[in-house]
């Protein structure tokens, strides 16, 4: 079993401090690496667009990559990142979405399902 969770940064709900040149990108670079350090240890994460970071959940079910990713998502959501103005810390909202791998699946289908899945649950 394989599962797969994107964990996405909401660009549609930035604090005001996220808007200024550079500020977005200092974030996404926060979010990430603390996003590394909240995976467990057979987990591999990894950044695939701008504020869009993938999980592959080895020997993990839908469900549990679920928990995990909400679990993370959640940390992520209350935590202040400094995106480098004299306004503070900021808050971000996440998005995500999650799938196994299913019989006869690549990891092409597993994340294109996947990032459908999100963008659906964006809509």
């Amino acid at each position: 079993i394989l599962s797969l969770a994107l964990v996405e940064i909401s660009q549609h709900v930035l604090p005001e401090a996220l808007k200024a040149p550079g500020a977005l990108d200092r974030v996404i670079g926060q979010a990430g690496a603390m996003l590394g350090r909240l995976v467990r240890a057979e987990d591999v994460a990894a950044r695939l667009d701008r504020g869009l970071f993938a999980i592959a959940l080895p020997a993990s079910d839908e469900a549990a990559a679920r928990i995990a990713a909400e679990r993370i998502a959640a940390v992520l959501e209350c935590t202040g990142f400094n995106p480098g103005s004299d306004e503070g810390a900021v808050t971000i909202t996440m998005n995500l979405a999650t799938a196994s791998c299913l019989p006869g699946e690549n990891a092409d289908l597993l994340i294109a399902r996947t990032t459908r899945a999100l963008s659906r649950d964006l809509s």
